[in-house]
């Protein structure tokens, strides 16, 4: 993905390739712009680095009740602090960390880098600099830079609503844009400290399925340890979309913009109940501090009271 700015409102020409076997199989220019954003009271907000929960003594997803290890609820890469001890298999840790890894590794990682996010390996074959592609007087060049000069633009996919809401039925997950999220320097910012008339970058490859399956599996991780499941009519349904048995767009969708902006939190989740499709959910948000979209989750059906 190539990305290039110089106007001031922050539109964007984003170049998407879909790429399959390694082969470039459809290419598509798209404009977009920084996405709609609304300040929100952070009173309220559960701070998830505080919180502990007990061990479960079971794999959360699978039920295997050996060789358990501690879970993340917001995975480590992302400073998530807040662990289920006891709640992951190694089977169920492998698939889980896979996803995990593609889109820590991918899109996220020039981010994590540049606000320190710790890493078990310490960042080890991360470059701490980036070729950005500059024009001036219609020439165009190469520069290196270091990431904490420059601007970084992480990309989010933004999804239909989660198909169990639309009866749609399938595999994958239907992308319907991208929100684009800047950190640093705007891309205006730079190119005028070093006087260019645009800048160009690109962006590690977007995989919105492994990103679908890793916000569901925030969700469901933290209404476990809330205790929350024991209200649905089955508790586990999401998990064969999270362990990639099924499509994950039946579960996951991107809420309505604008999108709100949480000062001071750098990610966010919380519990919702759906009145009219009598449905349980979570609303996941990652840099929340920073507008950037929110996501559901749909857990499950509610239980019919009796």
């Amino acid at each position: 993905m190539t990305t290039e700015s110089n106007d001031i409102s922050r539109k964007l020409n984003l170049e998407m390739k879909l790429i399959r076997g390694g082969e470039v199989e459809h290419t598509e220019t798209i404009r977009t712009e920084s996405p709609q954003q609304v300040l929100r009271s952070v009173d309220g907000i559960a701070d998830m680095a505080r919180r502990q929960y007990p061990p479960a003594n079971q794999c959360i997803y699978c039920g295997e009740t050996t060789g358990l290890s501690k879970e993340h609820i917001v995975p480590y890469g992302l400073n998530g602090t807040s662990t289920i001890q006891k709640a992951s298999c190694s089977d169920c840790a492998a698939v889980t960390g896979d996803f995990e890894r593609r889109v820590l590794r991918g899109p996220m990682r020039s981010v994590r880098l540049l606000h320190g996010f710790q890493s078990r390996r310490k960042h080890e074959g991360a470059s701490r600099t980036q070729m950005i592609e500059i024009e001036k007087d219609g020439k165009m060049s190469a520069i290196e830079v270091p990431i904490d000069e420059m601007p970084i633009l992480l990309f989010f996919p933004e999804f239909t609503p989660p198909w169990c809401l639309t009866g749609k039925t399938g595999k994958g997950i239907d992308m319907t844009g991208v929100a684009v999220v800047h950190f640093g320097p705007s891309p205006e910012e730079f190119a005028k400290s070093i006087g260019a008339d645009s800048v160009r970058s690109e962006s590690p490859p977007m995989e919105p399925a492994a990103f679908a399956r890793l916000i569901a599996k925030i969700g469901y991780a933290h209404a476990f340890a809330e205790g929350a499941l024991d209200q649905l009519e089955v508790s586990n349904a999401v998990v064969p979309a999270i362990l990639g048995q099924e499509g994950i767009g039946q579960w996951v969708g991107t809420l309505g913009g604008p999108y709100p902006k949480y000062p001071g939190v750098l990610h966010r989740v919380a519990l919702r109940v759906h009145k009219e499709a009598h449905l349980f959910m979570a609303e996941v948000q990652l840099f929340a501090s920073s507008a950037a979209p929110a996501y559901g989750v749909v857990l499950g059906m509610l239980k019919t009271a009796t």
